[in-house]
């Protein structure tokens, strides 16, 4: 799970070109360019005000290098933890990426 945010100049508006992305690797979080849609993919494109987009574009930002939690994955199905942006899995960090850009409740 990713999250992709903003809109590529020159494009129809519906290319997203900021990718948000977290694997259970050594890299941890990272932001890089979108470079197409993998037919493997669901995509669902959520409409957002420019300032809500620049806000999680700053937020995404802040989060690059922070690492994977597999704790919080495996545990998270039983015991949900309330995230203090130190570690995320996947659907975490978009979740709270969603969050900041007021796209999602904050509960």
């Amino acid at each position: 799970m990713e999250v992709a945010i903003g809109t590529d100049p020159g494009s129809d508006g519906r290319q997203m070109s900021n990718v948000l992305r977290i694997y259970n690797d050594n890299v941890g979080a990272e932001l890089c360019e979108r470079t197409g849609k993998s037919p493997n993919f669901r995509y669902l494109q959520l409409g957002c005000t420019h300032e809500s987009e620049q806000i999680m574009l700053d937020f995404a930002r802040k989060q690059v290098g922070k690492p994977f939690s597999p704790w919080a994955m495996a545990r998270s199905i039983l015991w949900p933890r309330k995230s203090k942006n130190k570690d995320y899995f996947c659907a975490e960090l978009v979740a709270a990426t969603l969050k900041e850009g007021g796209l999602m409740s904050k509960d």
